[in-house]
């Protein structure tokens, strides 16, 4: 598979994003930071998830195809890799976690080792602490276990056929859920099915980009194209979201055109990518390199006030009060373990990926 080398620095800005989300936006008084949605940095990484899995499970879908490998093998493959790449650094956190009693870990451990946080919100509409957005873990995995089979069983001349209704059936499915119980929103918002549209939107990249779709041809030809995306996007937010014009489909000018915006920069990244200065900042070697970290960075983010502040601070006496300094060590906590975590679990054991390619 071809390496896309923009997209490391992206990932970066959209984890980055989350944090501003986790850490900052509720507690300033700046107009942008506090409304703008950083959340939607999430939605980002369905859309680029969607894109980069599709992408993997087409190429497999040739290979059993021309007989290389057989449907068995394939999907295995997949499964395995997947498993290297996600569960070691996930598993070891679980296990430091609960036995050192960390908090509600051993009260929702059921739902944390089997990734079924977001199961568990949909049905009590709770915050379950430092492990609120572990919900868009268990998006990403269930998404990993019924996709592959979905792809690679789908006959290639309805595959573009089914890619759009599963995007449109979860459309459908989330304006449902918000429209049947308004206040349940993390049902909305947390059940994979009700964020399909964004994974299916990154899936829909791939498929256009393997089949040399002459759209996917316009996005990564036009030099004006992420502009237009990003003026409609905020256009939309401010002007139809912000003033809450509409109620059940309200998300549709925030998250699915988010979601819209985040598939154009997405292909143009992996297309002719970007020139001049987003090219600068893309291939940046300090954000490319944050953005290859930044499943530590997600993962082990929402735990750095607490671990600091009642683990850290007391032992090392140090008191702050600058919340712009918080951030800060939240940042270098946060950051230093998923350096760690990188270079001692996740990368290597993905040197075993090769053995499953």
């Amino acid at each position: 598979m071809k390496y896309y080398n923009q997209l490391d620095s992206l990932r970066f800005f959209a984890v980055l994003s989350v944090m501003i989300g986790h850490w900052i936006s509720w507690d300033t008084t700046n107009y942008l930071v506090k409304n703008l949605h950083w959340g939607n940095g999430v939605l980002f990484f369905f859309v680029l998830s969607g894109f980069l899995i599709t992408e993997i499970l087409l190429k497999t879908k040739d290979e059993i195809a021309e007989k290389k490998i057989t449907f068995k093998k394939g999907i295995f493959n997949f499964y395995v890799r997947r498993t290297l790449r996600i569960f070691p650094a996930y598993y070891l956190l679980l296990y430091l976690l609960y036995t050192n009693n960390y908090k509600n870990t051993h009260q929702i451990f059921p739902y944390l080792v089997t990734y079924t946080t977001n199961i568990l919100q949909a049905n009590t509409n709770e915050y379950i602490q430092d492990f609120n957005h572990f919900w868009s873990l268990a998006v990403e995995e269930q998404f990993y276990l019924l996709w592959p089979i979905i792809i690679l069983i789908a006959p290639n001349k309805y595959l573009f056929k089914v890619i759009v209704a599963a995007i449109g059936l979860s459309i459908i499915s989330k304006i449902c859920y918000g429209k049947i119980n308004p206040d349940g929103w993390m049902a909305t918002n947390y059940l994979m099915h009700n964020a399909m549209y964004a994974l299916g939107i990154g899936a829909l990249l791939a498929l256009l980009k393997k089949q040399k779709h002459k759209l996917f041809t316009y996005v990564t030809n036009s030099n004006w194209i992420v502009t237009t995306a990003i003026v409609v996007y905020f256009l939309s937010f401010f002007l139809i979201y912000k003033n809450k014009i509409f109620n059940s489909t309200n998300f549709l000018f925030d998250d699915f055109i988010f979601c819209l915006l985040s598939f154009v920069v997405i292909a143009r990244a992996v297309g002719n990518g970007f020139t001049f200065i987003g090219k600068f900042i893309l291939e940046n070697k300090y954000f490319s390199h944050l953005g290859k970290i930044s499943y530590g960075l997600y993962l082990y983010h929402l735990f750095a006030l607490t671990v600091f502040f009642d683990y850290i601070s007391p032992e090392i006496q140090l008191i702050v009060n600058k919340k712009q300094t918080a951030w800060f060590i939240y940042f270098i906590f946060t950051w230093l373990a998923a350096e760690i975590s990188f270079k001692f679990v996740e990368e290597p054991i993905n040197y075993l990926k090769k053995y499953f390619s």
